[in-house]
Formats: structure tokens, sequence, C-alpha cells
């Protein structure tokens, strides 16, 4: 995965969506 989504997350948001970048990192790695 090259694809750079929870540092985006990240910025754009708050703890939430940190929260929501790991479930989408656990689901992408599953």
């Amino acid at each position: 995965m090259g694809k750079i989504i929870e540092i985006r997350w990240h910025g754009r948001g708050g703890q939430g969506a940190v929260l929501a970048s790991r479930i989408l990192a656990k689901a992408c790695f599953l």
C-alpha cells in the first residue's frame, strides 16, 4: 500500500479521523 490516507485524515479531523483511519487500515490488511 503506497497510498497515504491516514495522514490526510489526521490533518483534517481530530480523534475520530485517527480512529477511522486505523479501522480502514486494519480492513485493508485483512
